[in-house]
């Protein structure tokens, strides 16, 4: 009973023997419930203009209407197995990573955003690819004019 208040619908709507209203179909469709999926090249200009948004393809998720939010598609193997090619990250820009979360990092140098882990030893954090196995994926330090673009705070994939 206490679930199906919290929601706003019946035991049966709750179990599954009557069908949702839909009032509540059509509020998973609202911009509140969802999340922008953005291009990786847009991070450095997050919050996205309106126009930009629009056109930005959007995933439903309990975390959706928080305007420091958005998710990204994983776009190489750098961190697999744990987060593979085509997975959904979501990230929170409101957040500064801490020991061992995963992060958007932007490079001075480098054109486009990374995501890795970070590791904070003393003055340093070092920015962990996952996927050891490959030459192509390097351990880094973060250095001056370097910057974060935010905390994973949930990842999704699909199987």
């Amino acid at each position: 009973c206490a679930l199906a208040d919290y929601f706003g619908i019946t035991v049966n709507q709750l179990i599954g023997e009557t069908p949702l209203p839909d009032k509540i179909h059509k509020e998973a469709g609202d911009a509140a419930a969802t999340i922008p999926i953005i291009e990786w090249e847009n991070i450095a200009n997050w919050p996205l203009g309106e126009m930009q948004l629009k056109k930005a393809e959007r995933i439903i998720s309990e975390l959706g209407g928080k305007p420091q939010v958005y998710a990204l598609r994983m776009n190489d193997e750098s961190m697999e197995p744990l987060f593979c090619q085509g997975s959904i990250l979501i990230i929170d820009a409101s957040k500064t990573p801490k020991d061992r979360n995963y992060a958007i990092i932007k490079h001075k140098n480098q054109k486009n955003p990374v995501f890795r882990q970070v590791l904070k030893d003393d003055d340093f954090d070092y920015l962990k690819p996952l996927n050891l196995d490959s030459e192509k994926y390097k351990m880094k330090i973060f250095n001056k004019g370097d910057k974060y673009y935010g905390v994973l705070i949930q990842a999704k994939r699909d199987y």
